[in-house]
C-alpha cells in the first residue's frame, strides 16, 4: 500500500471557527495512521515483541494530557501519535552498539496538530505527512529482525 500526500503541512491563524477543521483533521489522521500501523502489528509479533501505539492530547504549557478527552484549544495544544516496541509489557531495550547496553529503545512520536503562540497570534499547524511513520516502522522492523529474538 502506498500513501502519497500533496499537502504535508497546513497552517492557519487560530479562530474558534476552525475548531471543527482541527477535529476533522485529527480524526482523519487517526484513521490513516491506524491503517498504516495495523499491518505492522503482526510483523512485530512474529519476532516476539509488541507494537504499541497511541494517540493523545497534550498541552505543554499546562502540562496536561489526555487519551480520551480533547484538551481545550489554546497555546501549547498538541495531538500526538506515538508508536513503541514493547516486550513482556515493558518498553523493549536493546544494545545498539553504542556501549550503553540496555539503553536504546524503539520509539516514534509525531504531532498531528498543534497550536502555538507566535507574537500575539495563535497559529494552528495540521500535519498530513505520513511518510515518516512508514519509514520509522520499517527501520524498527529491520532492527528487531537483526536482533534474532526468536532464537
Amino acid at each position: 500500500m502506498v500513501y502519497l500526500w500533496e499537502v504535508i503541512l497546513m497552517e492557519y491563524i487560530y479562530k474558534p471557527a476552525i475548531d471543527e477543521l482541527i477535529i476533522q483533521h485529527e480524526e482523519k489522521m487517526k484513521s490513516i495512521c491506524r491503517s498504516i500501523i495495523e499491518p505492522y502489528v503482526d510483523k512485530f509479533a512474529g519476532y516476539g515483541v509488541e507494537l504499541v501505539y497511541s494517540f493523545f492530547w497534550y498541552n505543554s504549557i499546562k502540562k496536561e494530557s489526555s487519551t480520551d478527552k480533547r484538551l481545550p484549544f489554546r497555546s501549547g495544544y498538541d495531538y500526538i501519535f506515538t508508536a513503541e516496541i514493547d516486550k513482556d509489557g515493558e518498553i523493549f531495550r536493546y544494545d545498539d552498539g553504542s556501549g550503553e547496553e540496555g539503553y536504546a529503545v524503539l520509539l516514534y512520536s509525531c504531532n498531528i496538530s498543534s497550536i502555538s503562540r507566535l507574537l500575539f497570534v495563535l497559529n494552528v499547524t495540521l500535519v498530513d505527512d505520513t511518510s515518516d511513520i512508514i519509514e520509522e516502522l520499517d527501520d524498527m522492523l529491520k532492527i528487531v529482525k537483526s536482533l534474532n529474538l526468536n532464537k
